[in-house]
């Protein structure tokens, strides 16, 4: 039987890529349309890695990922019924999108500290670059360069998760080696904060860089995409 993960991922890139464009066209309709196949295509992507791989370090560990895949699913879609295409966010779909994803993070979250509970001592990085990353927040949003139109509260509470796990990732790697499942969970930890930090700023900043829209994006596909090449 020939590996079908190699075929999704290049199906998985190029309807990336198809929405980055449909983003940019400011074609709302489709944007939500082909957000919702590339977002579909990387549950799909981690369930078939579920399924050929080991399940990941613990025997739980598929169900952890593959939930927190589904809230990433949620999120999404939330946030493209917000419309995100020009910013213009309605704060009902976007204090949703930001509690799917909160809790897609939990899941990640718990994931890495069972592996580091149960193989390596934890310790405070993750707590720490948790922290920075909420001063960054609360630093931006009483910046003048900076609009939260009424979202700073879930913005800043979201941005200790995303640090959380980005600190965790890191831990990961530096206890468990750079090497295997380990720097795949720690890279896509990693994407996930840098994917976000991004978002912030396109929704938030006044004078918006054009390319923030595809990093966003472009981060963020490859952060799940690591998260489910995680359960090989």
């Amino acid at each position: 039987m020939s590996n079908p993960i190699l075929p999704i991922i290049l199906v998985y890139a190029i309807m990336a890529v198809a929405t980055i464009v449909v983003m940019y066209r400011g074609d709302q309709p489709r944007y939500i349309k082909a957000k919702a196949i590339t977002s579909a295509l990387f549950l799909v992507l981690g369930f078939v890695c579920w399924r050929m791989g080991d399940g990941g370090p613990d025997s739980a560990s598929w169900l952890r990922i593959l939930l927190g895949l589904c809230f990433c699913f949620g999120g999404d879609m939330f946030l493209a019924l917000a419309h995100e295409i020009d910013n213009n966010l309605d704060p009902k779909f976007f204090r949703l999108g930001v509690g799917s994803f909160l809790i897609a993070h939990l899941f990640f979250c718990f994931e890495i500290m069972v592996v580091l509970n149960r193989y390596a001592p934890q310790k405070v990085l993750p707590v720490i670059v948790g922290l920075v990353t909420v001063g960054v927040s609360i630093f931006c949003s009483r910046s003048d360069m900076y609009d939260y139109k009424g979202n700073a509260r879930p913005a800043i509470l979201y941005s200790f998760f995303v640090g959380l796990l980005c600190g965790l990732g890191i831990q990961l790697m530096i206890s468990m080696g750079f090497t295997g499942r380990w720097l795949i969970m720690g890279i896509g930890s990693v994407l996930f904060l840098l994917s976000d930090l991004t978002l912030s700023n396109k929704y938030f900043l006044k004078k918006k860089p054009k390319p923030f829209g595809a990093v966003v994006l472009v981060t963020y596909y490859a952060a799940v995409a690591c998260f489910g090449l995680y359960l090989l």
